[in-house]
């Protein structure tokens, strides 16, 4: 029938800077952290910030813009990922230095 989605459709936005279909979670995340006047914005910042960081897994670089995350926990490639979607991405890891 006319306007009626499939059945386990999701209603998507269409980005076009980068000419993909964006998520309407991430469209909104990103809202929220360019305007530093949400109510929500501090808590979603950290939110992606501890995504971003707290982790284990290693990232390298296809191209600009281009990530590739790799980890032992498909969760922490998801989550990296998610932030890289809405802006914060972490471009490189260094090994932590033993005592």
């Amino acid at each position: 029938a006319p306007g009626m989605k499939k059945p386990g459709s999701l209603p998507f936005e269409h980005d076009p800077i980068v000419e993909e279909v964006v998520p309407p979670g991430v469209v909104t995340a990103k809202r929220i952290l360019q305007d530093e006047s949400d109510p929500q914005h501090q808590e979603t910042k950290r939110f992606f910030l501890c995504l971003t960081i707290c982790h284990d897994a290693q990232v390298e670089h296809k191209g600009p813009g281009e990530p590739l995350f790799s980890g032992s926990s498909p969760d922490e490639v998801a989550f990296l990922e998610a932030s890289h979607h809405v802006g914060m991405c972490l471009h490189s890891r260094k090994a932590a230095s033993g005592n």
